[in-house]
């Protein structure tokens, strides 16, 4: 530093901290004996960070194995100790039992643990979500079978199995789905016992590993199925990796008014007996709506569905419980309160975080028993709680439009999403083959809604469609989806069932470079220059070496090739069709479409013929806020033309 010339200003820093630090310790010699070391500073940002709950984490792990001695026989990664870290409303079945053993047939000495993306389908009507929920009985996910499967075929130790939240593992999944909601590309990424040679192609091998995944696949049942393994860099992490989804969604033509010639109806539909335009079944919609034709209400579902694409706030279309604050908040609590930023407790109840990527669509629970109208309670009570902010409108309906700005109902960056493209087919019907295949049958006739975005929150997707719906019976008028978009828009929205909810594409970003391509690729530098040179010497790290061999068959991204694509369909049409055909002609819909005469854009007589006048109160106030919001964005957008025009015009100077 004094050959640089910057003697003085590191003399005198040096000196400012020697000074700083006597003075610390002259302080803490003064301090009584009794007085805890941590005493004269106890908001460091330090001491923040240690008060920290350190459970589950690499060091808790390394204090429960300590002292831990294996019995004679026994390798110690052999012995049961993830298990026991569980929380205490564990449900029996996940405890490991003593006599449990990794089978010896189902590893070798070349097995190692790499960072693995398992591409993931399954049919889920008879598991209630995929995530790991250790209250329920052992088997009830997705997540359950598939980490019993991947033991079994020697994937996971058994010092590994079972373990918290499956952190051990580094458990990451691309997207959570509810109880009842299916998937076929759904990617788990986790840290995976096995042979990197089923990726090397001259042993055999190729960049998904399918021997791997029929090996993985005979411990499975016949509704969950793994398509590809793929080799990852240490850094991926499905959740945060999932750039985009696309869900499809089956909704039975008839809740639409709509029965194709030669069909009928499941059961009678509540509503009225008012007849559709072309048949002479009966009408599910509003009365004054009864006279359109079916092409028209295909054309109402379809501008309500467009309404939704673009960036907007959606917190009228998820649970306000988890979004918002309550009458027992605490700010002692948490800088965001219990049920903001943070996914605290209320009332000592399990909260979703909204901010957590895992809960993009919609989160796993043991009981979803008339979902729509507890979320309706939720709002109501929330918003009569509230801290009495003015409003147009009617808080007790639970449709209104604040004036002001209300503190314990903020809507923010949380609450918006972007909906890239929503859409709805033609009215088309599925082919139910058995698994023999000699004989089939036609399901219900459905209409096909497909949904792509970046992510989702909790029950975004079924409630965009079950207000699509209410716009094409004459439930809501379609002027009232972009004013429940605005932030000061407050609207209780209905809810669609979940069983023909499915994840159907996810896509990725390009792997990041590890270190081992970054020193492949400076060796290949130094190859060069050698060869220049006349020498020929390289010099190669042993593990980096190893590294390279795997990262030499990694493709760029995550990508599946037509082959498992071809195994994606061939799942689809065996297995998650006829499982989806029986939930089309469930009475759910009926329930579901019977229900949209009891939404509060209504009055309380049931008979959907005459409107509560704050729909008409919310409208009005929307309309000088939209215009006031395109005038501003008219203006951005001018004054970026003019700073384009600038700096072009510098440019060329």
């Amino acid at each position: 530093v004094a050959r640089q010339g910057g003697c003085r200003p590191f003399t005198a820093a040096f000196v400012t901290h020697r000074r700083r630090i006597s003075s610390r310790a002259s302080a803490a010699d003064e301090a009584p004996a009794s007085a805890p070391a941590s005493a004269p500073f106890p908001d460091a940002p330090h001491a923040r960070k240690h008060r920290k709950d350190t459970e589950g984490t690499r060091g808790d792990r390394r204090r429960e194995t300590r002292d831990l001695r294996a019995p004679a026989g026994v390798r110690l990664e052999d012995v049961p100790v993830a298990s026991d870290a569980l929380p205490e409303r564990t449900h029996p079945s996940h405890r490991v039992a003593p006599d449990v053993r990794r089978d010896p047939n189902s590893f070798t000495e070349h097995f190692r643990k790499k960072p693995t993306a398992l591409l993931v389908g399954y049919a889920g009507g008879n598991y209630k979500g995929n995530t790991v929920n250790h209250e329920l009985p052992r088997g009830s996910t997705v997540d359950d079978v598939l980490e019993d499967a991947l033991f079994k075929s020697g994937g996971v130790k058994l010092s590994n199995y079972r373990s918290r939240a499956l952190g051990r593992l580094k458990w990451s999944r691309s997207s959570r789905t509810d109880k009842g909601v299916s998937s076929l590309a759904t990617v788990v990424s986790l840290r995976l016992e096995l042979d990197p040679s089923v990726w090397d192609p001259t042993k055999g091998g190729d960049y998904e590993a399918k021997a791997l995944c029929e090996k993985i696949n005979s411990f499975l049942p016949e509704d969950v199925k793994v398509f590809g393994a793929y080799s990852t860099p240490k850094s991926f992490q499905a959740r945060r990796a999932c750039v985009k989804r696309t869900y499809d969604y089956l909704l039975p033509a008839r809740c639409l008014g709509i029965f194709p010639a030669g069909t009928s109806p499941s059961g009678d539909i509540p509503g009225g007996d008012i007849p559709s335009g072309d048949t002479n079944q009966p009408w599910p919609g509003a009365p004054r709506a009864a006279g359109q034709s079916p092409a028209r209400t295909m054309s109402l579902f379809r501008e309500a569905l467009t309404a939704f694409e673009g960036s907007h706030y959606f917190h009228n279309y998820t649970r306000r419980a988890a979004y918002a604050r309550s009458k027992d908040w605490d700010a002692s609590l948490s800088v965001g309160g219990p049920n903001s930023n943070g996914g605290r407790r209320r009332c000592g109840s399990r909260v979703s975080d909204p901010m957590d990527a895992d809960a993009d669509v919609l989160e796993s629970e043991a009981e979803e028993q008339d979902a729509s109208a507890e979320d309706s309670d939720d709002a109501s009570s929330s918003a009569e709680e509230s801290s009495g902010a003015r409003f147009v409108g009617s808080r007790r309906d639970g449709v209104y439009w604040l004036l002001e700005r209300d503190d314990d109902d903020l809507v923010g960056i949380k609450h918006n999403r972007r909906v890239e493209s929503f859409v709805a087919s033609d009215v088309q019907t599925l082919r139910l083959k058995t698994k023999d295949e000699d004989e089939s049958h036609m399901s219900e006739p459905f209409v096909r809604v497909t949904v792509r975005g970046d992510s989702f929150m909790l029950y975004q997707i079924r409630k965009m469609i079950a207000t699509a719906v209410a716009v094409a019976l004459g439930h809501y008028p379609l002027e009232l989806i972009p004013a429940s978009l605005a932030r000061p828009a407050r609207v209780v929205t209905p809810i669609a069932p979940p069983t023909t909810l499915y994840l159907h594409e996810a896509e990725f970003v390009p792997f990041a470079k590890n270190k081992s391509q970054k020193s492949k690729a400076s060796d290949d530098d130094d190859d060069d220059d050698d060869a220049r040179s006349g020498t020929g010497a390289t010099f190669h790290n042993t593990r980096d070496s190893v590294e390279l061999e795997t990262v030499t068959h990694r493709p760029d991204r995550l990508v599946p090739s037509s082959a498992t694509r071809f195994a994606i369909e061939r799942f689809r049409e065996q297995t998650l069709d006829p499982a989806l055909g029986p939930a089309l002609a469930s009475d759910e819909w009926d329930v579901f479409v019977s229900n949209l005469f009891r939404s509060r854009v209504w009055t309380k007589d049931g008979k959907g013929e005459k409107q509560s006048p704050a729909v008409a109160e919310v409208l009005a106030a929307f309309g000088p806020y939209a215009a006031e919001r395109s005038a501003r964005k008219r203006e951005l957008r001018e004054m970026d033309a003019v700073l384009e025009a600038k700096a072009a015009k510098g440019s060329e100077t």
